[in-house]
């Protein structure tokens, strides 16, 4: 556990019970958040492949348009 961690849990212990349930549901959900985004992309991996690979392929034939991010 790293000292950031040990921080906020020694920090937490020291609301009420009330508080300290809140924060523990915010972490818990935020920590499945995590995981079922990292699920979701290592299962998208071969489809992400494939768009980049069609991108370089209209880019290198010219069917892109270069995009200024000042202007978006």
């Amino acid at each position: 556990m790293t000292d950031k961690l040990r921080q906020a849990i020694s920090a937490a212990e020291k609301l009420p019970i009330a508080q300290q349930d809140v924060i523990a549901s915010l972490v818990l959900n935020e920590l499945d958040d995590e995981s079922g985004w990292t699920k979701q992309f290592a299962e998208s991996l071969d489809v992400l492949e494939l768009l980049a690979e069609e991108t370089d392929s209209d880019d290198e034939a010219g069917r892109t348009t270069a995009i200024d991010p000042e202007k978006l």
